[in-house]
């Protein structure tokens, strides 16, 4: 698939009556056009990626502008990572007629909530940032039900 990025502004222009152009309309239409613009690259920005471990990697890396990164060589040049967690162990209840080990007849379960998260995300403290933000892009950008732990290494 190929994405397009369309300039707005020059659209606008070339739409336009050729005896308008001039540098007043021009000015004009740019006012018009400059924020359609921004609203085009950043839905196009985020429709380009999703929740995938690399490609949440890039946007933190960009969005938090770490130095050094750079998109063409991500695992060489990343600071900002993540990594997955141990999951605890499952526990399968079964019904009688399935005949399996473990049945617990008329006991209730405890709802133990659990503060186990499903990926911890590593960012250098030599990086200042806003936590707010940082958890409002990965909470636009993580997978619905995912639990995440923020350190600083």
């Amino acid at each position: 698939m190929y994405w397009i990025s369309t300039n707005f502004k020059q659209q606008f222009l070339d739409l336009s009556p050729t005896f308008f152009r001039g540098e007043r309309f021009e000015a004009f239409l740019g006012a018009f056009a400059k924020p359609l613009q921004t609203l085009a690259d950043t839905t196009l920005y985020q429709m380009q990626h999703d929740s995938t471990v690399i490609y949440l990697e890039k946007v933190l890396n960009e969005s938090l502008q770490i130095a050094t990164y750079n998109p063409s060589s991500h695992i060489a040049t990343r600071q900002v990572y993540i990594i997955d967690t141990a999951q605890a162990p499952k526990t399968y209840i079964y019904q009688t007629g399935e005949n399996q080990p473990l049945y617990l007849g008329t006991v209730y379960l405890d709802r133990e909530e659990t503060t186990t998260a499903d990926f911890i995300i590593k960012i250098p403290a030599s990086v200042s940032f806003d936590e707010l933000k940082l958890r409002a892009v990965v909470n636009f950008y993580k997978l619905a039900g995912k639990k995440y732990i923020i350190e600083i290494y």
